[in-house]
């Protein structure tokens, strides 16, 4: 009586020499992974940015010296292992959780500007944040480029705090000009009108309509609405004035 043989395994119906394929191009795989990893090991040495890899839990696998040197290292085992989270800070974890879902399960990019970060020691600093996603070991992961713009930030922040302070002072000489009794006027160097008070307006005001009386424009109660537009059109007669009253005030 024939016996009938079972078998577990689907390697039984493939044709000779299937397993050896087989293996040559696991092999094959395996080694154009590692070629791969060391060329971005290779070029990540050479980078002046930090560079480090994640695995597809959010490991760190990788980092070059640079990136080291930023986390604030002395050996890169301080580094290597741990979640590439610990070094971001609260304020911007749930962004980071996000993207890194995104680069490992979708094989997206991502770049996030100004981004709040941590060192090894627990400071705080910003940087712009590149991540691309790669394979390492034959599995997704995510290769991140960052950049300290700190002093950027730092500079930034120092000049709009400086840009109040001039604001506010202009704003304090204004209101001092305005309370002038006399008539006070400044002109860019093409006669046009910058930083004047009410009182100047009355002036010119006056002066135009003593010597235009009939003039459409110049009918109401003495304010006027665009001092610049009608000291532009009446520019001879207002430089004649100006020149008239500098001559009487020596």
């Amino acid at each position: 009586m024939a016996r009938e043989t079972l078998t577990d395994d689907a390697t039984a119906s493939r044709p000779p020499g299937s397993l050896e394929q087989e293996l040559r191009r696991t092999r094959r795989e395996l080694e154009e992974a590692r070629a791969r990893e060391t060329l971005y090991s290779g070029l990540a040495e050479r980078a002046p940015n930090a560079m480090l890899v994640y695995d597809r839990s959010g490991y760190i696998v990788f980092i070059n010296e640079a990136c080291a040197g930023m986390f604030g290292a002395t050996h890169r085992d301080q580094i290597i292992g741990r979640l590439a989270t610990d070094f971001v800070h609260p304020d911007s974890l749930e962004d980071v959780r996000g993207h890194i879902e995104k680069v490992i399960n979708r094989g997206e990019s991502a770049f996030r500007p100004e981004q709040k970060r941590l060192r090894l020691d627990g400071s705080i600093y910003f940087a712009d944040v590149s991540v691309s996603s790669i394979k390492w070991e034959d599995s997704p992961a995510g290769l991140v480029v960052v950049r300290d713009v700190t002093e950027r930030i730092q500079s930034r922040v120092k000049y709009e705090a400086a840009e109040t302070l001039r604001r506010e002072a202009h704003q304090r000489l204004l209101e001092a000009i305005d309370v002038m009794t006399d008539g006070f006027a400044l002109f860019e160097s093409e006669d046009r009108l910058q930083v004047y008070n009410q009182r100047y307006v009355e002036d010119v005001w006056g002066l135009l309509r003593g010597l235009c009386p009939s003039r459409p424009d110049l009918q109401g109660n003495g304010r006027i609405r665009r001092p610049q537009r009608v000291v532009g059109r009446n520019r001879g007669i207002v430089r004649e004035h100006r020149q008239t009253s500098a001559e009487t005030a020596s």
